[in-house]
């Protein structure tokens, strides 16, 4: 419990720069998400394989984004990007996904 504590209290200090992250990955995602929907698929199993590299591609780009938002500015923190992801910052920030 005290570490979940600790990491809002990071991400609340940092509001400013989880936030710009946050914005970068939901933009992301909503450009990823509209090649999806003009995407022809000719199976299910082709819009299953779609879908599992494209949860796998959000995944690896907000790890990315992470790098290029919090870690070149607090190295510190670098230790959070396997411990959040963008739900749990969404929750936190109060914003929605």
């Amino acid at each position: 419990m005290a570490d979940k504590e600790n990491i809002v209290k990071i991400l609340l200090k940092h509001q400013e720069d989880y936030a710009r992250l946050f914005r970068a990955y939901k933009d992301l995602q909503d450009l990823q998400l509209i090649q999806r929907c003009n995407h022809i698929f000719y199976s299910d199993t082709e819009w299953e394989y779609y879908n599992r590299n494209l949860v796998e591609k959000l995944q690896q780009n907000f790890k990315d984004l992470f790098d290029i938002h919090i870690t070149a500015k607090h190295p510190e923190q670098e230790h959070l990007k396997e411990k959040i992801n963008p739900y749990y910052l969404a929750f936190v920030l109060g914003e929605e996904l």
